[in-house]
């Protein structure tokens, strides 16, 4: 069973991502792990249906990264990426 983590909780992820999420889990619930979907966003203090963490470090304490899936919902400019040579 599976956590799930929403990082950026604009249009994106609390607009197509959560809804999405809580069909799936409708349909099929043996596939998620039972609790809340959790989101975080530094710009964003309240989402329906998705409990608002402060960190990443706190979705770390709350739910094992190795059975989290994370949905990440932010613009790409805003993003740090991993590219050939070093961090752009």
């Amino acid at each position: 069973m599976l956590h799930t983590l929403i990082v950026g909780l604009g249009r994106s992820g609390q607009g197509l991502h959560a809804p999405s999420l809580a069909k799936a889990r409708a349909a099929a619930p043996d596939l998620f792990a039972p609790g809340p979907i959790l989101g975080y966003d530094p710009l964003h203090e309240r989402a329906d249906g998705i409990h608002v963490i402060d960190s990443p470090e706190e979705a770390a304490r709350l739910y094992p990264s190795e059975r989290t899936v994370v949905h990440l919902c932010t613009p790409p400019a805003s993003r740090v990426c991993a590219a050939p040579g070093g961090w752009t």
